[in-house]
């Protein structure tokens, strides 16, 4: 007997508000959703598939649907449901939840509840299979405590709201209907949900069919979504992309796989209920039958287990030809000399992969003799940011509690300008006397701002704004935006505002009492009147940023006059990035960026705890983190009272190390610092933090520093004109107080004091720092091995070729080894710019284990896992 697999698949990207007492519930990834299950649903042999996306997923519809395959299914028959989108809760009036709560969905015209599905799936008849997937939230907080229990229900509403505010801020979208909107909507919905409230309960054992639920969190979490799905489906596709390993041969197997591989933002849970439940518990899943093994790809078409992989995101190629570009002839600041590229591109199919694309063009271009040196993915980093602005319209505006908080005064709106902290506001009231002694009042200096762009109105938008100057290399942009942010352009996980926020610690205007917070009055920026160029190139929550985006920038930068440059984001490592930061060096320009930001629980390895790119860049200065009590941004290290806040959380700190990565690195203040807000009831959110707030200081004491000895450095020009970065660096890193034992391991150099690095003009014995590359130089050995046995006719000695390849398998090894979080704890330790910098390869095991690591790695191309050799290469004619 042929059986039969219905199925169903909801998604919504929102509510009709009309209907929801004005709230739209708007989510971005759960109609994507429906398609996954749609997918499944397909490629496991369903006949009858249905899928209702928000408009569509009324109440009716939904039932409807339901009714019908109750109707034409039988005994061994599956139907497979999947719904995506928010989750509330109602009173429940005829005593059939424990909790006193009926969960819901929130379909498009009103909330569907949990025993309205009961009731339709009592119509199925025994035997039947019914599997259900739910990615939403399906429980809320308030039910789980006895009336009366007052005081621990606002200890635990307010532990959850902070995880709340932490995890939406970093683009964590919640799939909860709001606390706030959760009454109002019910009130507006009690006409139509009183008579479904007070119907006779169905009750789970009463339903004849088997019900599998697979649920997206547990009772007290939200479900969420990050990026193109919810947190939970994007689990599952993965473990499908990998082919449902052998170990996964029944539901609860695909549970168990679901609860070690998803994030820990959210837990998943597992219910089972109905009269004939033990027919789930052989089965393979997904199977129609039960028993035959589904094969699945979301690719098109089922392919092997080995083929199946998830790809590095890119926007085509880049290829560098070794041909220069036309010089700009002026940096005057009224110039205008648009960029030419100094690169050509080619696209990427969907289904290719972009390293296997790379190598392919480089050698059919080396056979058509067409100039090739380099050919790279324009990669496009997407690693997440920091927790400063809240996303929520919050009404309290506090400090992020698992953190330091500034004391109360009248420094507190600007403690990390005080002489206590950064001096930055001393160091400005000198440099600004200076400029008047020396009777250079108009004298000035121009920084690149590269962010997101800025949002025309806030009351903290620099007086020296470059408005004029302002460019955009986001996407279609340039030559139309001259860098104004777009707020709520609906991107997915978006944080708007992020480039305001970081440009008003930078050059922030004069705020009165009532844009502030503590009654404060006065410049807010570290260096007020500073002209600042705004150079906008990425407007999400995310890093999603490509190389040649953020390459073009500093090329700006640089082309238009900046001396220092700042750059709140860290990504991956690329070559064109590399040679704008070595650009920029050159021509005297100071760079400082963000060293990243890690969760230690949970999130941990969505990015490891190195320092991210270019910041890592010998050549630019890391900006690293440090607490209001001059502690490190840094949960783990050595500091009792740390240990005791971080219990229970799973929170955001700085990136650090390996050793050599801090030799350039230098501390700055953050988190708890003002935060230019948008959307909300005040101007500034107390929450600011990540490496993002600490970087615009670190560039605001180079840039009072530069300006300040301007006349010692008119010498250092041309072929010298790196010595101005060396010097600057030498006065902020020399100064930097080293009060912390461990300084060194956390800071670099130390924390900034930007007055006393002012004293300091020492330009005796100035040396390069070595040029910034993307070569994973441990790894040569091993590469050039393969490249020898690939033509053993050939002179052992490397040709330029070899050369450039094996530069082209390096980056693509950093890239896999910062994207794979099984392979990020190596970026922790390996020091790739040095030849030793990862001894462990002479091991045999150690290097098995990781180059094992990288052939099973989705990120890595085929062409990379062919040439890694595990023999260890012989000494003999190899080239270092």
């Amino acid at each position: 007997m042929n059986r039969k697999g219905y199925s169903l698949h909801i998604g919504l990207n929102g509510v009709d508000a009309s209907r929801y007492d004005n709230w739209d519930g708007k989510l971005f990834a759960c109609e994507n959703d429906a398609t996954v299950y749609k997918t499944i649903a397909e490629q496991s042999g369903f006949s009858n598939i249905d899928m209702l996306l928000t408009k569509k997923a009324t109440s009716a519809n939904v039932l409807k649907t339901i009714k019908k395959a109750a109707a034409e299914l039988t005994a061994g028959d599956i139907f497979l449901i999947s719904y995506s989108g928010h989750g509330g809760t109602v009173e429940d009036e005829n005593g059939d939840e424990d909790d006193l709560q009926d969960e819901t969905w929130c379909l498009h015209d009103r909330q569907l509840i949990d025993d309205e599905l009961f009731e339709a799936f009592s119509a199925f008849d025994a035997d039947v299979r019914i599997l259900m997937f739910s990615d939403s939230c399906h429980s809320g907080t308030v039910a789980r405590f006895a009336p009366g229990d007052n005081s621990a229900l606002a200890r635990q509403m307010r532990r959850e709201q902070e995880r709340e505010d932490v995890l939406v801020k970093e683009g964590y979208l919640s799939r909860l209907v709001p606390r706030d909107k959760q009454a109002g909507i019910n009130r507006s919905q009690s006409a139509a949900l009183k008579k479904i409230k007070e119907k006779p309960a169905v009750l789970k054992k009463d339903i004849d069919a088997a019900v599998m639920l697979f649920a997206a969190c547990q009772d007290s979490e939200s479900a969420r979504e990050l990026g193109e799905n919810g947190v939970f489906t994007a689990t599952l596709k993965k473990i499908i992309r990998s082919g449902l390993p052998d170990t996964i041969k029944t539901y609860k197997d695909l549970y168990k796989q679901i609860s070690i591989t998803i994030p820990k933002v959210q837990s998943p849970n597992l219910f089972s209920y109905g009269r004939s439940i033990a027919v789930f518990t052989p089965d393979i899943p997904f199977s129609i039958d039960g028993s035959q093994k589904v094969i699945i790809s979301f690719d098109g078409s089922p392919l092997p287990k080995k083929k199946i992989k998830k790809k590095t995101s890119a926007d085509g190629l880049l290829i560098d030809t070794g041909r220069q570009a036309p010089a700009v002839t002026t940096r005057s600041k009224g110039a205008k000399a648009p960029l030419k590229p100094l690169i050509e591109t080619a696209t990427i199919a969907a289904a290719e992969n972009p390293w296997d694309k790379a190598y392919e063009t480089y050698f059919a271009r080396k056979k058509a003799k067409k100039p090739t040196v380099f050919v790279e993915p324009n990669i496009q980093s997407v690693y997440i940011k920091e927790q400063e602005a809240k996303l929520s319209r919050d009404t309290v505006n506090n400090y992020l509690s698992n953190w330091p908080k500034p004391a109360t005064g009248a420094t507190e709106f600007i403690w990390h300008l005080d002489d206590e902290h950064s001096q930055l506001r001393k160091a400005s009231i000198e440099v600004q006397k200076k400029l008047k002694s020396d009777k250079r009042p108009g004298d000035n200096i121009r920084i690149g701002h590269i962010d997101t762009g800025y949002l025309p109105g806030h009351p903290s938008i620099p007086r020296n704004l470059q408005k004029d100057l302002g460019v955009s290399f986001w996407k279609n942009e340039f030559g139309i935006n001259k860098a104004i942010d777009q707020l709520h352009t609906g991107t997915i996980a978006e944080q708007d505002g992020h480039g305001t926020a970081t440009l008003a610690l930078l050059a922030g205007n004069s705020i009165s009492p009532e844009d502030s917070y503590a009654d404060y009055q006065g410049d807010f920026g570290a260096i007020p009147f500073a002209e600042i160029v705004p150079i906008r190139i990425c407007d999400t929550v995310f890093n999603a940023f490509n190389a040649n985006d953020v390459a073009r920038g500093i090329e700006y930068a640089v082309d238009y006059g900046c001396e220092v440059i700042t750059m709140s984001m860290a990504g991956y490592p690329t070559r064109q990035v590399a040679k704008a930061v070595n650009m920029a060096y050159e021509k005297g320009v100071v760079v400082v960026t963000a060293a990243g930001n890690n969760f230690v629980k949970g999130l941990g390895k969505l990015s490891p705890k190195a320092v991210l790119y270019p910041a890592r860049f010998d050549r630019v200065i890391a900006a690293t983190g440090a607490c209001y009590d001059h502690m490190p941004y840094d949960m783990d290290a050595p500091r009792d009272v740390m240990k005791a806040r971080s219990e229970g959380g799973e929170f955001m700190q700085g990136s650090w190390g390996p050793e050599q990565a801090m030799d350039r690195a230098v501390a700055a203040y953050t988190p708890n610092v003002a935060w230019a807000s948008f959307d909300k009831p005040y101007k500034f959110s107390r929450a600011g933090g990540g490496t993002s707030s600490a970087t615009p200081q670190v560039a605001a004491t180079a840039a009072l520093w530069l300006l300040y000895h301007r006349n010692e450095l008119k010498n250092f020009t041309g072929k010298n004109a790196w010595k101005r970065v060396e010097a600057a660096r030498r006065a902020i890193f020399s100064t930097a107080s080293k009060s912390y034992p461990y300084y060194k391991k956390y800071y670099g150099n130390g924390i900034i004091r930007a007055y006393d690095a002012l004293g300091i003009a020492d330009f005796n014995g100035l040396t390069p720092s070595p040029e910034a590359k993307v070569s994973f130089l441990g790894i040569i050995p091993f590469i050039s091995t393969w490249i020898r046995s690939r033509n053993r006719s050939r002179s052992t000695a490397p040709t330029t070729q070899d050369k450039e390849l094996t530069e082209m398998i390096s980056l693509e090894l950093m890239q896999v080894i910062y994207q794979d979080e099984t392979l990020m704890d190596y970026a922790e330790v390996i020091e790739f710019e040095k030849p030793d910098g990862a001894d462990f390869l002479q091991d045999p095991a150690a290097r098995n284990k990781f180059f094992g690591l990288i052939r099973q790695s989705p990120y890595a191309s085929d062409f990379l896992k062919g040439v890694l050799v595990t023999d260890e290469p012989k000494k003999k004619g190899m080239r270092r």
